[in-house]
């Protein structure tokens, strides 16, 4: 009985990786970093930047589960400039996004998707900056993310929306971030 038990355990455990393995997928997508700041004295300051990120999707025919991995590199900009890579003081950020995910075949080689979940932030670094000192940063904080995309054979291109659940200076209150990530990448 023992051997039956064991034997329906390992054929489930395989079958289950099987098909794991089967619609499984990943990705790297860079991506253009934008984020409004309403809690800054200079009218519209805005992070700006750029993030490199690999994605993985592990799961069945439509539902899957989406762990990340970013590193993301953002800076304070004026109203007046658009330039992500100017030359300003940067904060330096790992990303741990990890979501759910819902995938729907539209073509036989194009799908869209959906995604939700939550994203673990740590600041690694922070360069030189007169607005803010690392002591006056929240180093880790959780936020929440929804987004949305389309894969076109081994392109992909999707859109994140991120919202901090908590302050991320501890000298300003109610100081939230709100980021919009849109990014172009390769399926592999």
């Amino acid at each position: 009985m023992k051997i039956l038990f064991r034997s329906f355990i390992i054929l489930g455990m395989l079958f289950t990786f099987g098909s794991i393995y089967g619609q499984s997928g990943a990705k790297v997508m860079f991506s253009g970093v934008s984020a409004q700041k309403d809690y800054f004295d200079s009218t519209s300051a805005k992070y700006s930047g750029w993030e490199l990120r690999l994605d993985a999707r592990l799961g069945a025919r439509t539902w899957f589960f989406a762990p990340s991995i970013a590193y993301q590199n953002t800076n304070i900009l004026g109203a007046e400039s658009l330039n992500p890579f100017e030359d300003n003081a940067r904060l330096h950020t790992l990303k741990i996004p990890i979501g759910l995910g819902c995938k729907i075949k539209t073509a036989p080689f194009s799908r869209i998707f959906v995604k939700a979940g939550l994203v673990g932030n740590y600041v690694l670094l922070i360069d030189e900056n007169p607005s803010f000192n690392f002591e006056e940063v929240v180093d880790t904080w959780a936020s929440s993310f929804f987004s949305f995309g389309y894969d076109l054979n081994k392109f992909s291109i999707d859109y994140r929306y991120e919202q901090s659940l908590m302050d991320n200076f501890f000298h300003i209150s109610d100081s939230k971030s709100k980021f919009h990530v849109i990014g172009l990448g390769i399926n592999f």
